[in-house]
């Protein structure tokens, strides 16, 4: 209901976005897409993992927006990543 009020005020979604990239290959590690209830511009708060190379914004909403977040593949790098931090 929420996202349809806002599409017939005009309102953009915002998102919230985690990823790295592997071989080449942009993985949503979290993700969150919302709409503004108050009619005002939200930031898009999209980060990467800082060993990954970067992509642009519209790259990775795009992805998202196109394969969601794979949950099995999102928990394999999570836990790479802690183990390398160890």
């Amino acid at each position: 209901m929420k996202e349809l009020l806002s599409l017939i005020k005009g309102d953009n979604p915002c998102y919230f976005i985690q990823y790295t990239v592997q071989d080449g290959e942009i993985i949503i590690l979290d993700g969150h897409k919302s709409y503004p209830t108050d009619g005002g511009k939200h930031p898009d708060l999209i980060w990467g993992d800082a060993m990954a190379e970067l992509r642009p914004n519209e790259e990775v909403i795009s992805k998202f927006e196109k394969d969601g977040i794979n949950w099995d593949r999102a928990q394999e790098i999570r836990e790479k990543l802690l183990n390398e931090k160890q």
